[in-house]
């Protein structure tokens, strides 16, 4: 047996406490960073989730039909504190933007029939096919679901 065998296998004590020092720098980073992309641990914009849920709760199937979809989100299902605006619109046959269905509540829950948003409203769209009333089934338009949302 070498003189060098019995020494196999060892490192400086230094060297070994900033591998160690690396390796937890590198997985405090990576648990942020992943923290901050998965749905459901990372903190989303309450309109988002408005909007999510109206979606649920309306087009599920991606169509709002006007005589059968109820535009509203349950009591339980809204933001403590917040005022909310929901508004299915589309395009008419002369360009212009109609509103199909509307529906406000305010921060203590008490649906309200009209609203005029301050100006430091949040808000989010997305996308929704349309089934009007005096139009034949299966004729869908294109639309519009959008939340607006702001604190009391």
């Amino acid at each position: 047996m070498s003189r060098s065998s019995s020494r196999r296998g060892q490192t400086e004590p230094l060297g070994a406490l900033a591998a160690v020092f690396a390796v937890g720098v590198g997985l405090t980073i990576y648990a942020g960073f992943v923290a901050d992309v998965s749905p459901g641990v990372s903190d989303r914009a309450v309109e988002e989730t408005v909007l999510e849920r109206a979606w649920t709760d309306a087009g599920a199937d991606g169509i709002f039909d006007e005589s059968t979809d109820d535009l509203s989100v349950p009591p339980g299902r809204l933001p403590d504190g917040y005022n909310v605006y929901l508004e299915v619109t589309t395009t008419a046959d002369d360009g212009d933007c109609e509103t199909v269905a509307s529906f406000f509540v305010d921060a203590a829950g008490t649906p309200r029939a009209s609203v005029t948003p301050p100006a430091e409203t949040r808000s989010a769209s997305r996308p929704i096919g349309v089934q009007l009333e005096d139009v034949p089934a299966g004729d869908v338009r294109g639309g519009r679901l959008r939340v607006e949302v702001w604190s009391r």
